[in-house]
């Protein structure tokens, strides 16, 4: 799907610093121009995008398309990384790495960036960490992933992360259909392709 070579005219020439990869790499910069039609100019706006699943669901993916589609500079910041990686923490229920997570996405709307945040974030205790993030930014769009965990532990076994973790750690941390309660949330179903999901996060559908 191509979003950023529009064929309305007259096209308006755009510089964009994109915020190459979504985990250790998400603060270094490349520049780059694209021309944006008038039915993309919207898009130039400040936005936060959160996507929310269960792991195995897609969401890393989605997050990565997005980061190349959208006009002006966009930030991945993934749960995962900030958990995993930065804090070294094992324990799904931990919140140490939150903090520093929303401290990141505000930071990056503070200076004019689009943020996309991904993970899995479950509703009873990310839902107030979330709503602050929310109330930085005008646009905000929230996507969560409605699949089995049949589906979440089949996508997995296709990743190179499979590795990092087996199917009964998923069973441990699956937890369903689970709607934020502050903010109306878009339902991502198992027959949606990435070039689809991408689509609707676009265009606020």
């Amino acid at each position: 799907m191509q979003t950023l070579n529009a064929e309305s005219q007259p096209n308006q020439c755009v510089q964009i610093t994109k915020i190459r990869g979504t985990n250790s790499n998400w603060c270094s910069g490349k520049v780059h121009h694209y021309n944006v039609g008038p039915d993309r100019a919207h898009y130039c706006r400040m936005m936060l995008i959160v996507l929310r699943g269960n792991s195995g669901s897609g969401k890393s993916t989605i997050a990565a398309r997005l980061q190349s589609e959208l006009p002006g500079s966009a930030a991945v910041l993934s749960q995962d990384y900030f958990r995993r990686t930065i804090y070294d923490d094992q324990e799904q229920d931990s919140h140490a790495h939150a903090d520093l997570l929303e401290a990141a996405a505000k930071h990056c709307l503070a200076k004019g960036q689009h943020v996309i945040l991904d993970g899995i974030f479950n509703a009873g205790r990310y839902s107030p960490m979330l709503n602050r993030i929310r109330s930085s930014v005008n646009d905000s769009r929230f996507y969560a992933f409605d699949l089995s965990l049949e589906e979440t532990v089949l996508r997995h076994q296709t990743r190179s992360k499979s590795v990092d973790f087996t199917a009964q750690d998923m069973v441990s941390w699956y937890h369903g259909w689970q709607p934020l309660s502050f903010v109306q949330e878009r339902r991502i179903g198992p027959h949606e392709t990435v070039a689809e999901i991408v689509s609707r996060v676009l265009e606020s559908r």
